[in-house]
């Protein structure tokens, strides 16, 4: 059971190290990847507890996960960074958010020209009476732009 937040994020930054770790010792088996993996959380009491070796009797119970991210850190593996919550694109799946929160984090996630896409595509998909699915309308937005990739044009043909 997790007692406070900073725990809990502190969790989710192991979690995330772990996935990091297993994800670049695979890429390296076809390529160098000299960089670290780079972190961020908006946690910034959890960031601090990370990146630094000390000790305290509030985190000892999850000691264990908060010393291998530390290894990690130390051996230049991963970097933990503190991001502001005003820049965290996350934010906009997992909290509740007033309408110019909500709106700064889709200029932020999709650009400019993105959102204005997005609304181009609602008006559009409005008018013609059809149902408004923000989920399919950025997917669309994205393939067209090409922005998936190689998955997007393997489904453009479609």
């Amino acid at each position: 059971m997790v007692t406070s937040s900073c725990e809990s994020e502190s969790h989710s930054i192991f979690e995330t190290c772990k996935a990091g770790v297993y994800i670049k010792r695979w890429i390296e088996i076809f390529a160098k990847c000299p960089e670290p993996t780079l972190v961020f959380n908006d946690n910034s009491s959890a960031v601090s507890l990370l990146s630094s070796r000390t000790n305290s009797n509030l985190s000892k119970h999850f000691d264990v996960k908060l010393r291998y991210v530390t290894q990690l850190i130390e051996q230049n593996e991963i970097n933990v960074y503190h991001i502001p919550r005003e820049m965290n694109g996350a934010d906009i799946l997992t909290h509740s958010l007033s309408r110019s929160v909500f709106e700064a984090l889709l200029v932020l996630i999709y650009g400019v020209d993105g959102v204005r896409g997005l609304l181009e595509q609602a008006d559009r998909t409005l008018r013609s009476g059809g149902d408004l699915n923000w989920r399919s309308l950025a997917t669309r937005l994205h393939m067209r732009n090409g922005s998936l990739g190689p998955v997007a044009s393997q489904h453009e043909g479609r």
